[in-house]
This record gives C-alpha cells, sequence and structure tokens, in this order.
C-alpha cells in the first residue's frame, strides 16, 4: 500500500481523503501545518456549500458523494 502525506488546514475533511485514499489503494497520513505553514492557508474552519437554490430549479441528487468520487477514480485512470 502506497503512502500518500496529505496536509489539511483549517477545517478540511479529513472523511474525503479517507474515501480516496480507499478507492485508490493508498494510506493516508494526515499531518497537521505548522504556525508558519497555517499562514499560507485559508483561515476558514468551516465551509459549508448551499444547495437549496440548484434545487429549486430542479437538480436531483443521483448517486451518492463517494460512487462519484469511485467514479472520477475509473475516468483519472482510464486517460493516464
Amino acid at each position: 500500500m502506497k503512502k500518500v502525506a496529505i496536509i489539511l488546514a483549517g477545517g478540511v475533511g479529513n472523511r474525503t481523503g479517507q474515501d480516496i485514499a480507499e478507492i485508490v489503494g493508498t494510506k493516508v497520513i494526515f499531518d497537521l501545518p505548522s504556525e508558519a505553514e497555517r499562514k499560507g492557508y485559508s483561515t476558514a474552519t468551516k465551509a459549508i456549500m448551499d444547495g437549496s437554490k440548484i434545487k429549486k430549479i430542479g437538480f436531483k441528487v443521483e448517486s451518492d458523494f463517494k460512487t462519484r468520487l469511485e467514479e472520477t477514480v475509473e475516468v483519472l485512470r482510464s486517460i493516464r
């Protein structure tokens, strides 16, 4: 299993990183940045998207997030 280091800043969700690692067969090592490194990153700790406007015009979710991640990885692998 490959090891991949991902540096998380602020409130970046680690579930997505773990999902991607599982799909591509790697291990994620979470390494929090030092104070000096954090200065180069966004200070946003919680960023939540609101989908109410797009739902009002008829958008419907057809599958879950992890399924879409798996499909994205398949596409990226096929073009490599």
